[in-house]
């Protein structure tokens, strides 16, 4: 029977996926097509946004049609905290004034509810570069696994999951597939994307087994996932409502600002964006699915730039020799090579290879590839300076440190709140604690810098159930790594072993690992949030 329950599941998938993939255009929604044949034809289907106002959140925030529960203390909540931190939401506007227009053609194209613009908020406060610690990444955080599902690309030159031109149909395909999964219940599918369909599934036969209602409110779900969905229904009251909820909303045309051009064949990012007349930092925001310094060899060679830069663009781009494209071979590793004998090889240094390729050692690794700077320029500054930026541009921008304080003899939490002048509510939110519980001297706590908002990641759990601004992601944290087996109701798990380091918190750990942070604790019989540096915890496979 579960067999045959398998196969019906996997015919269902597969006929919707086939369904949904009819219903996508080959044309490029980007384009402008002014005769060029570096550009596509723009897509006759897709909806030209029109609008008498001439800012695009205005405009998105007067388009809303779900049901917003505006009466929920939840929903309520979520509000509050937004309205509390505006800055955020101007910040996170601003970062997406690239992407919106595309984003909201094509949640029209699909005739897809408009609030559906407002997840990469939640996801990644629209940072492509955003990264979660279970494995998600770019604008709709997709996993790998999402990312097969849907055919996105994935290899050593790019990350279909970054490309925001090339994401947002494959989320919007899952997307749909979960509202056909759950009839048309947006509030279902929207809480799947957060937790999974099986998740929600389960939740739903549970409720109807014993006779509960099973909407979305009555379910029994992930504390993350109930306070995904409200903190949706807050942006979009929010949005939809700016008399009653003043935000700075920053001008944004309702028009494209930037266009997609094909190129025939590779090009080096770093010439782009001098062909372009743009920075090198911009090129690489626009285009955040090439992984190297320059485009995918094997891929369509499509890059994003400023609309305003296509024909001066188009003109250099004519006038570069296809020689000169490209100022990067990729090498890759064999048995018994070393950094000098491939430094020898391509006429550079060891210290060059290792800075383009931001390797921590001298250890090569075969099969693995580097990147090499062709011998013409190879002791340009400019070509590592160029590489070093894009190494770090290519990581998710950390916050400042949050610096660690060890709790002392006699230390109360309201007398290191007033130490470090930081709100004792603020204090119990970035460290998981109650007011009640008491500090054991020698224990870490955590104290942001004052200039940050409380925030915490939407794969976290709170006690205050708000969603994290994605925007200020946690530093990283060192890991032992061993894994372990263990016997779960007759099963074989893989667990890791992870020791306690400073600074540590259980939801800390719990989001690195991509794990429920009640489960962690249970899984390691913790009746605290308090942790102790040398501690041993076990990861549960996710």
């Amino acid at each position: 029977m579960l067999i045959k329950d398998r196969i019906l599941k996997l015919g269902l998938i597969s006929l919707l996926l086939l369904a949904i993939a009819g219903c996508s255009t080959d044309s490029d929604p980007l384009a402008k097509d002014d005769g060029s044949p570096t550009f596509r034809a723009h897509a006759s289907s897709l909806p030209l946004l029109t609008s008498s106002e001439n800012n695009l959140w205005i405009m998105l925030g007067k388009d809303m049609h779900l049901k917003h529960y505006a009466d929920r203390a939840d929903v309520q909540e979520q509000i509050q905290w937004y309205m509390s931190h505006t800055d955020y939401l101007e910040r996170t506007a601003n970062r997406a004034a690239p992407y919106a227009y595309y984003i909201l053609q094509q949640i029209k194209k699909r005739n897809m509810p408009a609030e559906i613009a407002l997840l990469p908020i939640i996801e990644s406060a629209y940072n492509p570069f955003a990264h979660s610690g279970a494995g998600a990444a770019g604008l709709w955080q997709i996993m790998p696994s999402t990312a097969i599902g849907f055919s996105l690309r994935e290899n050593w030159w790019y990350d279909g999951r970054r490309d925001f031109y090339a994401a947002t149909p494959a989320a919007l395909d899952y997307l749909e597939y979960l509202s056909t999964l759950f009839h048309g219940d947006w509030l279902l599918a929207i809480a799947a994307y957060n937790s999974g369909e099986g998740t929600v599934n389960a939740a739903i036969h549970y409720n109807h087994k014993h006779d509960q209602p099973t909407d979305f409110w009555n379910l029994k779900l992930p504390e993350q996932t109930r306070q995904y969905v409200p903190s949706l229904l807050a942006l979009a009251i929010i949005m939809a409502d700016p008399e009653e909820y003043p935000v700075n909303w920053p001008p944004t045309k309702v028009e494209p600002t930037v266009a997609a051009v094909q190129i025939d064949g590779q090009i080096d990012l770093a010439k782009a964006a001098q062909m372009a007349s743009i920075s090198v930092e911009e090129i690489y925001y626009l285009n955040p699915g090439y992984t190297r310094l320059a485009t995918d060899p094997t891929g369509d060679h499509m890059l994003i730039i400023p609309a305003d830069k296509v024909k001066n663009f188009n003109q250099n781009l004519a006038n570069l020799p296809k020689s000169e494209r490209v100022s990067w071979d990729a090498y890759q590793v064999k048995l018994y090579d070393t950094l000098e004998k491939i430094a020898k090889k391509f006429r550079t240094t060891p210290k060059v290879i290792q800075q383009v390729n931001n390797l921590p050692s001298k250890t090569l690794q075969p099969g693995s590839t580097l990147l090499l700077p062709k011998s013409q320029i190879t002791q340009s500054n400019d070509v590592v300076n160029t590489a070093t930026k894009y190494a770090m541009a290519n990581r998710s921008v950390a916050p400042p440190e949050p610096e660690t304080y060890t709790v002392k003899a006699h230390d109360t939490l309201k007398s290191i709140a007033r130490q470090f002048k930081v709100d004792i509510r603020n204090l119990l939110f970035w460290n998981q604690l109650k007011a009640k519980d008491k500090l054991t001297p020698g224990i870490s706590i955590i104290i942001q810098p004052h200039t940050k908002p409380v925030h915490q990641t939407v794969t976290a759990t709170s006690s205050k159930k708000q969603v994290a601004p994605a925007d200020e992601l946690t530093p990283s944290l060192l890991v032992r790594d061993r894994p372990t087996e263990t016997v779960s109701n007759g099963e074989l798990l893989r667990v890791k072993i992870y020791e306690v380091q400073p600074g540590d918190t259980v939801i800390r750990i719990a989001h690195k690992f991509g794990v429920n942070a009640k489960a962690l604790k249970a899984y390691n019989d913790l009746n605290t949030n308090l942790l102790h540096v040398g501690q041993i915890l076990k990861i549960p496979s996710q």
